[in-house]
């Protein structure tokens, strides 16, 4: 089964089988899909509503949001940016952050560097 992200707002319907959808500025994908891609949201209450956000930590009166994991990087303007999934939101939500917003997850971006055999 191919892997699924959302829930999306359809925000046009371009056509009986064709829709637009409100995505992640940061994903660089086409918005418009065919309705047999696409499938309706259903809520899971067994686990809880798995879109419910986490509050943020607070770090002397600072919000502080935990890293769950970095899943890739780039180089932009000769400086590497990790692209971050947070603890508790959806993948649609990963961000793109420079080394110093990652200062409180140091063991995570040790370990994403060493794996990936980064300076």
């Amino acid at each position: 089964m191919p892997k699924r992200e959302g829930p999306f707002e359809i925000i046009d319907k371009k056509s009986p089988l064709v829709f637009k959808l409100r995505l992640p500025p940061q994903w660089k994908i086409h918005d418009t899909f065919h309705a047999s891609l696409l499938l309706p949201h259903t809520e899971n209450f067994l686990y809880g509503r798995h879109h419910e956000r986490l509050p943020p930590d607070l770090d002397e009166g600072e919000e502080t949001y935990e890293v769950e994991a970095i899943v890739n990087h780039k180089l932009i303007r000769n400086r590497f940016h990790y692209f971050v999934k947070w603890e508790g939101y959806l993948t649609s939500e990963n961000t793109w952050e420079p080394p110093e917003n990652l200062e409180k997850a140091t063991n995570v971006l040790q370990r994403y560097k060493h794996l990936h055999r980064l300076p």
